[in-house]
């Protein structure tokens, strides 16, 4: 191998898969990168597969190359690549390295420009389209400049009370870490600032965010976009380091490692750095010209090997450097603190609307089944702030098909994770081909059982090791415990619930042990929080009491103890519910008690939201917290006052007294403004469910505060008074705040006047709100539209309308919703020509959800509506490329022509079946179908009739469709003849449609060669219109019926669909006393006692018009069960019946 590569000054390589999996290959390439020999990479690519792209090691030797094309046979591409290559190999010597370390790194943050989906990792986005959302925290660290001036301020602080708050805000971190992560101040921030506050040469950010927030994606995000030449532009390098690489393992103890050697190993493994390149990247150092990023310090802090301490610390005292950390405890000095917040309100929205446009197709409305799930989570607190965690809301996104787990629990956190593991262990089952669709819960435990002990183990473990990522040693130890072992196939493995962690490298190395991390450090928490209960019911509980007093303080496990306050409400955990709260209410208490304030809080509202709320004596704990508050609501320390009101803020009704209201509103006028802050949200939380006068009143005057963040705070505690607030007076105050300098303040007192509606609806109000829909914040925009829509007819005036269909037109995405939604509620006086024509336009928005909004608006307006533009506008977008815009257009105009059959719309449908576009002919076909018999002139059928002849089968199995919704009116000789053509001469998905389209239509057209069709339909299990075939079956009259079609739908009554089943309930009612035999009578009597309430209900009308016709002794007997049943239901009630 040597000799020949020595032999050699150039190497080409012509890149296939083939290529990419020989050894050979490999060796010699490798062999020539050591030698600095020229390489060409010349790309042939995989027939195959278009898409394939070298990876692993060949992508790594041959990044920053210039490549070949060969992929386009064409003898042009061939002749032309053949010279390019032929030149190359003439001009090239050996002289230097091709490799440039910047171009390969560059060519590697590029390549990773796709984010995988958690739940379904072939299902991928772009990294552009991640949600990162930043947060500037104001630390001792980034005002260090400014302590000159701090220790003068508080020189000049005559008032001791003043210095005594001044003292407590800025006093050690440790003491006040919760405090100072709760009321730091935070400002949200762009990436691209990040580096603005920094007042020093050598740029040091950290960046924190607790465990699954997104930190790594941040860091990926920002080196994509530096390689791209978006972000950082200054710097010519960036070095993304995951510190969890940084091992004894990869890195052994056998000298000490320097930054160039970081870089070569984990970037330049394959390619032996030059020593031109080494000094080259060391200039760049120096010369500050390197970003480094460092992705998780928390864990690697605990773990540095020796080897690599200098090292690091070079890096972090002497490099420009962004440094991410979950743990907000860290003794390193930033002069810039930086914190990922996750979702905000505003990104829920836009990954739901995106995830469902991807889902157009797959499920059935997908479109407005967004908007309805974002529609719930809106009415839903406690669900929507559990959506801010991505892998929670792609859960809820893909259980939405079924939202009747959502609107049927108890909305504590147990309880929804619970669901999403329900739904993660059932996705295993699926996997494995075994029918878990009718599975309970107590199922998925049994079936589980081993693997949901394993799991509560290993959480536990590794909360109390601090550990994110499994190591081995943790899960053999717990393999030991459980007795559960495992092994590559293992549930526990496979269940989604465990990802393994794919630390890939570059080197040429054996593979190691996969190691593996929960979904979400939630999940850990969840599971933990099981175990801690389990081991604490148990008759040896000393692990799990001694754990709880000496951790309940910790932030790292807050988490934990509030899954484990709302396990409480369940019956496996109640046994344990007086030691869980005695342990927690004993020695050691922190001494100020802010700490404990928090956890009994926090504790405290996640019972609140269980149904089983009387296994506790909450109330004696509540009133046992109102003394304490009490007196810490008296205290002259800020920081304890605070704290105070928060506590009171999350338990509202709860410790509410007359005393402890009168306190409150004494301290809104306090002098820290965030004591006001804090006590407009205990009166916001307490106006929920007890609203007084004296509340209201204080909170009025409060709008004339002259901070903007106390006067947003007072319009939010208004807005859960709502009508209640309706006063002249607040009125008043919340038109002044509307003018006010602050956005946030104009934001917040237009949301007040909506949620007080149509009683704002002053001449006063209406015209500033107009007003502020030209304001240059969208959000002021966004607000003003919602609030004249919930205002609702008393705004439909000339200006408020004309400011709507300007609002339609404007830039934010947000504001044009929000603008089609107002008038979607004020549409009845609004239906004028220039609002239809804005319509219109918004129909083609470019935004899925104004469209949809746009549609609703179209079809609310009904006949209104139904102008030669808007039909022109309709029938275009069928053509329209985008999926969701043709399923729009296509549902509205259905909406449209079953409200208002107009003789216009009819007949642009019937025009349109000759359009050259097939969409729109489909579609025409698919509405006037939709439409039905109201739709079936004699034109519209002679048009359908002919597209039977169409060449695209989709528009002609439309076309059978239409005529089968058409029913009697379309039995004529014509189109009997025609479909009786599709017939003969169709393939066997057209002669599907025309079969069922001639049992649809009339009996009288009913054959004996349609009837057997259908029959053969039916008992067809890969048949996708067995449903279809059923309808049609019991359209064709009990003199066609044959025993043959009974025994068809006798058998469909034991299939496992179940919309098969109830169909066929519904044909053998209606083919009446031809299935008054004793098999069918006793196969509907067997629903009875085995089917759900919906199933009983249709076999109880089915043999009720059996009945009528055959008054059988089988059929008698039935009946004494119907009467059976309705005692057994409703008592002596004769008012009711089973139907």
């Amino acid at each position: 191998m040597n000799r020949t590569v020595d032999g050699v000054e150039v190497v080409c390589c012509f890149m296939t898969p083939e290529y990419q999996d020989s050894i050979n290959c490999k060796n010699e390439l490798q062999c020539a990168k050591e030698k600095k020999k020229h390489i060409i990479p010349c790309m042939i690519g995989d027939k195959q597969n278009k898409q394939w792209k070298p990876t692993d090691w060949l992508e790594c030797l041959t990044a920053g190359l210039n490549h070949i094309d060969l992929r386009e046979e064409s003898d042009s591409n061939i002749r032309l690549k053949a010279e390019e290559l032929i030149s190359r190999i003439i001009n090239q010597s050996s002289v230097s390295s091709q490799y440039s370390l910047v171009n390969a790194i560059k060519a590697k943050y590029l390549k990773e420009d796709k984010i995988k989906r958690i739940l379904n990792e072939e299902d991928t986005f772009s990294i552009e389209q991640s949600y990162i959302n930043l947060t500037m925290v104001n630390t001792e660290e980034q005002h260090g400049i400014k302590e000159k001036s701090r220790k003068h301020e508080v020189k000049n602080i005559s008032d001791p009370g003043e210095e005594q708050d001044y003292r407590w805000k800025h006093q050690d971190s440790k003491f006040l870490g919760a405090y100072g992560e709760m009321y730091g101040d935070k400002v949200p921030t762009d990436i691209e600032q990040i580096f603005q506050e920094s007042k020093y040469p050598i740029k040091k950010v950290l960046v924190l965010g607790r465990r699954g927030i997104g930190k790594s994606t941040f860091c990926q995000y920002v080196a994509y976009r530096w390689a791209k030449g978006e972000l950082c532009s200054c710097y010519e390098l960036i070095v993304l380091i995951d510190l969890s690489k940084l091992t004894d393992t990869r890195y052994p103890a056998t000298k000490l490692y320097t930054a160039v050697d970081l870089v070569e190993r984990e970037y330049a493994s394959f390619a032996n750095l030059s020593d031109e390149e080494k000094k080259s990247f060391q200039q760049k150092c120096n010369n500050e010209k390197v970003l480094w990023i460092l992705d998780g310090y928390d864990e690697f802090a605990a773990n540095i090997p020796e080897q690599l301490k200098q090292c690091f610390n070079d890096i972090r005292d002497k490099q420009n450097h962004i440094l991410t950390s979950s743990s907000y405890d860290i003794a390193i000095s930033h002069d810039v603190k930086m914190e990922i917040i996750g979702f905000t309100n505003d990104n829920i929205p836009r990954y739901v609307e995106q995830f469902f446009r991807q889902t157009v197709g797959e499920l059935t409305n997908a479109s407005s089944q967004g908007q309805k799930l974002l529609d719930f989570l809106y009415s839903n607190r406690r669900i929507w702030r559990l959506a801010r965690i991505l892998v929670n809301l792609e859960l809820i996104c893909r259980l939405w098909a079924d939202p009747s787990w959502l609107e049927t629990k108890a909305l504590t956190m147990p309880a929804l994770y619970e669901e999403f593991v329900l739904w993660l262990s059932r996705r295993h089952l699926a996997k494995d081909n075994k029918n878990q669709e009718q599975m309970t819960k107590e199922a998925v435990h049994k079936q589980f059982h081993k693997e949901l002990q394993f799991l509560e183990h290993l959480a536990f473990k590794m909360m109390k090791n601090d550990k994110i990522i499994i190591s081995s040693s943790l899960m053999q130890e717990t393999e030991i415990e459980t007795e559960y072992y495992l092994h590559e196939h293992s549930p526990v493995l496979q269940m989604g619930i465990l990802k393994p962690y794919k630390n890939k490298s570059f080197e040429n190395q054996n593979e190691t042990i996969t190691q593996y991390y929960f979904i979400h450090p939630s999940y850990q928490e969840l599971f933990a929080a099981c175990y801690l209960l389990k081991t604490l019911k148990s008759s040896n509980n000393n692990e799990a009491t001694h754990f709880i007093k000496h951790k309940k303080y910790n932030q790292r496990f807050r988490l934990m103890f509030v899954f484990a306050a709302g396990l409480l409400a369940q019956s496996d955990y109640q046994s344990c519910t007086d030691t869980f709260w005695t342990t927690i209410q004993e020695e050691p208490i922190d001494l100020i008690g802010i700490r404990h304030f928090q956890l009994l809080t926090e504790c405290i509202d996640e019972l609140g939201a269980c149904t089983a709320l009387g296994n506790i004596d909450l109330n004696e704990m509540a009133k046992q917290l109102t003394g304490i508050l009490i007196i810490a609501l008296r205290n002259t320390n800020t920081g304890v006052y605070s704290v105070a009101c928060e506590v009171l803020a999350k338990l509202g009704e709860k410790v509410t007294t007359n005393l402890v209201i009168g306190d409150v509103i004494h301290a809104l006028g306090h002098k820290c403004l965030w004591v006001r802050v804090m006590a407009c949200k205990v009166l916001g939380k307490i106006g929920e469910k007890a609203p007084s006068n004296e509340m209201l009143i204080a909170l009025t005057n409060t709008l004339s505060d002259a901070v903007y963040e106390v006067t947003s705070s007072a319009c939010e505690a208004l807005m859960t008074f709502g009508e209640k607030a309706a006063t002249k007076e607040v009125i008043a105050a919340l038109i002044k705040a509307l003018r006010n300098r602050n956005s946030y303040v104009r934001v917040n007192a237009c949301e007040v006047l909506g949620t007080i509606g149509e009683k704002a609806a002053s001449t006063e109000a209406l015209t500033i709100l107009v007003g502020a829909l030209g304001d240059e914040s969208e959000y002021l925009r966004k607000s003003v539209c919602k609030t004249l829509g919930n205002i609702g007819e008393k705004a439909a005036t000339k200006e408020v309308i004309a400011a709507l269909i300007k609002a339609l037109r404007d830039k934010n995405s947000g504001v044009r919703v929000n603008a089609c939604g107002a008038l979607l509620k004020i549409q009845e006086k609004s239906a004028t020509p220039e609002v239809i024509a804005g319509v219109s336009n918004a129909f083609l928005d470019k935004e899925l959800v104004v469209r949809n909004m746009a549609s609703s608006i179209l079809v609310d307006l009904g006949e209104k509506a139904i102008t030669v533009e808007v039909i022109t506008v309709l029938i275009n977008a069928l053509g329209d490329e985008d999926l969701s815009v043709r399923t729009n257009a296509r549902e509205a105009l259905i909406e449209l022509g079953r409200k208002v059959p107009t003789n216009e719309l009819i007949a642009r449908l019937s025009n349109a079946l000759g359009n050259v576009d097939i969409w729109i002919r489909d579609s025409a076909c698919s509405i006037l179908g939709g439409i039905g018999e109201n739709a079936a002139t004699e034109e519209v059928i002679t048009a359908v009739v002919n597209a039977l002849d169409d060449e695209d089968e989709d528009v002609r199995a439309s076309a059978s469709s239409a005529l089968k919704r058409f029913g009697e009116k379309a039995a004529t000789k014509e189109v009997i003849a025609a479909l009786h053509n599709a017939v003969d001469n169709g393939d066997e998905y057209m002669s599907s449609c025309a079969y069922i389209a001639l049992g649809k239509i009339d009996e009288k057209v009913a054959t004996e060669k349609v009837i057997t069709y259908l029959v053969n339909i039916l008992i067809d299990k890969n048949s996708s219109y067995r449903l279809s075939a059923c309808e049609a079956l019991g359209n064709i009259g009990e003199t066609e019926t044959t025993n043959t079609v009974l025994v068809a739908l006798v058998n469909a009554l034991r299939d496992k669909s179940k919309p098969l089943r109830e169909s066929a309930c519904e044909t053998l009612g209606k083919l009446g006393i031809k299935a008054a035999t004793n098999e069918i009578i006793a196969a509907l009597r067997h629903i009875l006692d085995n089917e759900d309430e919906y199933m009983i209900n249709c076999t109880c009308i089915a043999l009720g018009q059996i009945g009528e016709q055959a008054a059988t002794k089988s059929v008698l007997q039935t009946g004494n069960m119907f009467e059976t049943m309705r005692e057994d239901r409703f008592g002596n009630d004769t008012t009711r019946s089973v139907p």
